[in-house]
């Protein structure tokens, strides 16, 4: 599940890459994008259609590529609404997945409004301030307690969402570096994941770009180069999709 796609790229992307694995081109997957905003559901519904318009590679009609393609839906839900609300995500997850019990989502992806206020007025680049919806980047509801920065509303909710449906790997984006580290210590509070890792920029590399950071008394892995831009988690199931050995969390 992707919390947030805005223009349906997050879901979109995981389909693509998740396809370019041979060792995956048997598998059907049900992907689903969940965002508050009319147009962005609306935005990521036709660049659906457009992947689904574009030249046929070697597919047959019924792959499960294809298939599983043409099923990613994209549903209004509001992830700070609480459970029994209206448009509290669980109650729009059970509209596609009611035959789900218990409802369970496997990957949470979010790349939810993140920038602070102070940090929108006095940081944000004009291009971005003057362009982009407000509404995808600043959080508009305030925090009720003073631990929590305004910029980092979401991602209490959004940890919660995912101890709900029992995901077993999470990646959330940030900021940068020091939100993330806000994040991480978040998630290691919730006592759920093997491990938790910051990601940079680019995660991809060799150890000589893996450092550890400090979070709370315990030491968190930091990989890659540039900003720090995600945090991921995953439970001791999530680490044998990832091939991960005992050592390793």
């Amino acid at each position: 599940m992707s919390q947030a796609p805005r223009s349906g790229c997050i879901p979109l992307l995981f389909h693509h890459e998740f396809y370019k694995r041979v060792l995956n081109r048997t598998k059907k997957i049900d992907l689903v994008g969940v965002d508050i905003s009319k147009k962005a559901l609306a935005l990521s519904k036709h660049n659906q259609r457009l992947q689904l318009e574009a030249p046929p590679r070697c597919d047959v009609a019924d792959s499960p590529r294809l298939h599983s393609l043409s099923n990613i839906r994209f549903i209004a839900g509001d992830v700070l609404k609480d459970p029994g609300e209206a448009d509290n995500v669980c109650n729009a997850l059970y509209q596609v997945w009611g035959d789900k019990d218990p409802l369970t989502c496997d990957v949470l992806l979010s790349n939810p409004p993140y920038v602070s206020s102070k940090s929108f007025r006095t940081v944000t680049a004009p291009s971005v301030r003057h362009y982009e919806p407000k509404l995808a980047l600043v959080p508009s509801c305030l925090t009720n307690s003073d631990q929590v920065a305004d910029g980092d509303a979401f991602y209490p909710k959004i940890l919660n969402l995912a101890k709900q449906l029992e995901s077993n790997i999470i990646l959330l984006e940030v900021a940068d570096i020091e939100q993330a580290v806000r994040v991480a210590s978040m998630a290691m509070e919730q006592s759920l994941w093997a491990g938790v890792e910051i990601w940079r920029d680019e995660p991809d590399g060799d150890s000589s770009q893996l450092t550890q950071i400090d979070v709370n008394g315990s030491l968190v892995t930091v990989k890659g180069s540039g900003h720090g831009r995600s945090v991921f988690a995953y439970r001791r199931e999530g680490s044998k999709w990832l091939g991960l050995s005992h050592d390793e969390y």
